[in-house]
């Protein structure tokens, strides 16, 4: 049951992280994925919960707290770490986000 459940979570993980590097192409925006990647733990959080085995009661306690940490997590990641930094008017994206593309 394990390796079912590693197995849809790195899937479903990969999908996520896709469909996001396909949205910052047209924004040219990477730090999109700042707010975005605590998201990817309620994911694996409510994927565990559905397919995984154990305790129901504790698999869904689980999935409810990883969900209100994940969002609640998302906007912290937002605030530090383009909210207190200038954003390029060029591109709209935050600096420290694009320091780290053009290091690439």
């Amino acid at each position: 049951m394990l390796g079912e459940v590693l197995i849809a979570s790195a899937g479903a993980l990969l999908a996520y992280v896709l469909v996001l590097w396909v949205l910052s192409l047209p924004l040219r925006d990477v730090s999109i994925v700042d707010p975005a990647w605590p998201v990817g733990f309620v994911i694996v959080a409510w994927l565990s919960f559905a397919i995984g085995d154990g305790c129901r009661g504790r698999r869904l306690l689980l999935a409810v707290l990883t969900s209100l940490w994940g969002l609640r997590l998302g906007p912290t990641c937002s605030r530090a770490s383009c909210g207190s930094v200038a954003r390029i008017p060029a591109t709209g994206s935050c600096a420290n986000a694009t320091a780290s593309a053009s290091r690439w």
